[in-house]
């Protein structure tokens, strides 16, 4: 049931990045570009963004290179906890076991100066949705497979749930390394600016 909740977020997530990137020569008064879409709202993370400037590609490009916490441009960190009654003992209480994950999404700011030009501020959406849908799919294998470290923990025997959670949580890792190099850390998804 999750999931799904999680695969219908990210389609509404996608659907207003559409139709943001497919109104590229939208103006506000004054004919101003609009202003971009502040960084999406990542279902079931915390959004930790990081703000650049500028008024041209390079100078942006510039500023992600810059600013941004490590090397690329977003990243989504994760960690999943927990603990139970006895843990680490042969007497414990597993069906007590509490279980979350914790997701944090380093993504980029940017508000256009006046003298952005349109196709600029379009080329900027374009980029935050190919971002974005890099970083859900993070997101989703966390949620997604978070039901499995919970059976894994409270389906072992008390010696034998921790290395249970441990073994899904290295699936977990396995797939974002995979779908990084997969995707070049959502290069081939369109998620490079310029």
């Amino acid at each position: 049931m999750q999931t799904r909740w999680v695969l219908l977020a990210l389609c509404v997530v996608v659907v207003l990045l559409a139709a943001c990137v497919n109104n590229p020569a939208a103006t506000a008064k004054a004919g101003h570009p609009l202003p971009t879409l502040v960084p999406v709202d990542f279902p079931h993370a915390t959004v930790q963004p990081y703000d650049v400037s500028g008024s041209t590609e390079s100078e942006i490009r510039a500023q992600l290179n810059a600013n941004r916490p490590n090397d690329y441009d977003a990243y989504t960190r994760w960690y999943v906890s927990w603990d139970w009654p006895g843990r680490g003992s042969a007497e414990c209480r597993l069906a007590e076991a509490e279980v979350s994950y914790e997701i944090t999404v380093t993504f980029p700011r940017w508000t256009p100066t006046a003298d952005a030009s349109p196709e600029l501020v379009a080329k900027w959406n374009g980029y935050l949705y190919a971002l974005a849908l890099h970083e859900n799919a993070h997101i989703s294998n966390v949620v997604s497979r978070f039901p499995a470290v919970v059976a894994a923990i409270k389906g072992g025997t008390c010696l034998s749930a921790e290395d249970a959670a441990q073994a899904v949580l290295q699936q977990m890792r396995q797939f974002d390394s995979q779908y990084d190099l997969d995707t070049n850390h959502g290069r081939t998804q369109g998620a490079r600016f310029p």
